[in-house]
């Protein structure tokens, strides 16, 4: 996996995510800028940045990272294991569109 893969909202504005892990939701309104996903490796750059955890490069672990959360604003984000499926859904892509990118490729 790269280091770090970033939804974020096109248009400069913020979208609606919904994240969903194992069948369960997370977390149902997450008003933000984007989200993060990382790996220990990338938990020093741009996660650190949007106030995201540092992992241990042993740790077999994730980090999911709000970008510029506005609501709620303290959720600041989960660690779950490097084998989890988290599904990252945009609640409104007709209003907000969003862009995924991962490994220098960009899918809007």
């Amino acid at each position: 996996m790269t280091p770090s893969s970033t939804i974020t909202a096109t248009l400069s504005s913020t979208s609606i995510f919904a994240l969903i892990l194992k069948a369960k939701t997370i977390i149902k309104n997450l008003v933000s800028d984007g989200v993060l996903v990382s790996t220990p490796a990338g938990s020093t750059a741009y996660n650190l940045s949007v106030h995201g955890p540092i992992l241990d490069i042993d740790s077999k672990k994730l980090a999911i990272s709000p970008i510029s959360p506005f609501r709620p604003r303290r959720w600041k984000g989960k660690i779950i294991g490097d084998k989890s499926k988290i599904i990252i859904k945009n609640i409104n892509p007709n209003k907000r569109p969003v862009s995924a990118v991962a490994d220098n490729v960009e899918v809007r």
